[in-house]
């Protein structure tokens, strides 16, 4: 278990947790989505 250190802002690791973790994980889905309909799109095979 990760336990922050004493004096830890916890507002900021919470939001940090809720809201840029999950945003960071959405665009990476995105991206890699892209990335699979640009293969498509040039007719490559899929791996």
């Amino acid at each position: 278990m990760n336990v922050p250190p004493p004096g830890a802002d916890r507002l900021a690791l919470a939001r940090h947790t809720y809201l840029w973790d999950p945003w960071f994980h959405l665009w990476g889905l995105l991206v890699a989505a892209a990335m699979v309909r640009t293969r498509a799109a040039a007719g490559e095979p899929p791996r």
